[in-house]
């Protein structure tokens, strides 16, 4: 979410945790007033209610209908036997219900209803090996089950480099960049035709004994199983270390191996993962430069400063690896 976009929706939560625009939404579901209650905003904004979860997405960020999209592909996903949770229809029977926030900056956002995974959260430093293999099992499984659908109405990873790229349209030097990876991607993994996760890491998943059940699949797109093991484990290293390959660690390597159980991945393709770790990287980067482009204006609070600070960090480390010789 764009930053002064997430200043303005921070701003409308109580000290209870309660926001008049997450009231509007939860009404969609029959749910009353004061029910829901934050949990956090970034590129959404989270409330708990009902068993379940409130999200909230700006439109101007990602349009209604992307929101519909992963909507429909994550109930097919959970149809199909993926571990994934689906949402909720509302009152009128729609899995995503826009809403009018009335804030100038904001507008209109669209908001969904998902059902609360069962587990618990783990951090990625929790993360044991039995766990990190059933993690890639799980991955294998939501790549699986995508496989049993049809008339997927998803960006492919093209659609996805190419959007990042809007952000930076004057950087030709990681324009080129994108093109050559893009080619060695399609060369080491043939064409994008795996529907992942897009953002599988630890903290978008709930943790039963039976293994992760993924939440949050916005950054759903056609592209390679690869680009979902990429991003599974990428803060294992820093940000900018992205030419390391899974394997290097013992959590990397025990992701691989429940994924292989599931799924062929051949040690070429294995070789070749940096490939897809710095393309990964290029789109990171243009997603924090979007975040980034807040109009100047009024002054910003500290909390706000701290965020961009560190954002704006991560994003010039990100350009000077990915450009380095």
């Amino acid at each position: 979410m764009r930053l002064d976009r997430l200043r303005a929706m921070v701003t409308t939560i109580s000290v209870d945790g309660t926001s008049p625009i997450a009231d509007a939404a939860a009404a969609r579901w029959g749910l009353p007033r004061g029910c829901a209650r934050h949990v956090r905003t970034g590129a959404s904004s989270v409330f708990a209610a009902d068993g379940g979860y409130l999200r909230l997405v700006s439109a101007a960020d990602r349009p209604v209908r992307a929101g519909q999209a992963v909507a429909d592909v994550m109930t097919a996903l959970k149809h199909f036997g993926a571990p994934v949770i689906a949402p909720r229809p509302s009152l009128g029977g729609r899995l995503v219900e826009p809403i009018d926030t009335e804030l100038p900056c904001v507008g209109l956002v669209h908001a969904t209803l998902v059902e609360a995974a069962p587990g618990r959260l783990v951090d990625l430093d929790e993360v044991t090996v039995v766990q990190a293999e059933q993690w890639g099992s799980a991955m294998a499984e939501l790549h699986h089950a995508g496989r049993s659908m049809s008339g997927v109405a998803l960006p492919t990873w093209f659609d996805i480099v190419q959007q990042a790229l809007t952000w930076v349209p004057c950087d030709t030097e990681l324009g080129d960049v994108a093109g050559r990876l893009l080619e060695r991607c399609v060369a080491a993994f043939g064409q994008p035709r795996t529907l992942v996760h897009g953002d599988p890491q630890a903290d978008n998943a709930s943790w039963a004994s039976t293994g992760p059940v993924f939440f949050d699949l916005d950054d759903a797109s056609v592209a390679w199983g690869a680009v979902d093991l990429a991003m599974a484990v990428r803060d294992l290293h820093p940000i900018d270390a992205f030419d390391r390959p899974i394997c290097s660690t013992p959590i990397g390597t025990a992701v691989l191996r429940g994924y292989r159980a599931i799924v062929d991945f051949d040690d070429d393709q294995e070789q070749s993962m940096p490939l897809v770790q710095r393309l990964s990287s290029i789109v990171t980067y243009g997603r924090l430069k979007a975040v980034l482009a807040t109009p100047e204006g009024e002054q910003q609070p500290d909390w706000l400063c701290d965020i961009r600070g560190r954002l704006q960090n991560l994003a010039q480390r990100l350009r000077r690896a990915l450009t380095a010789a």
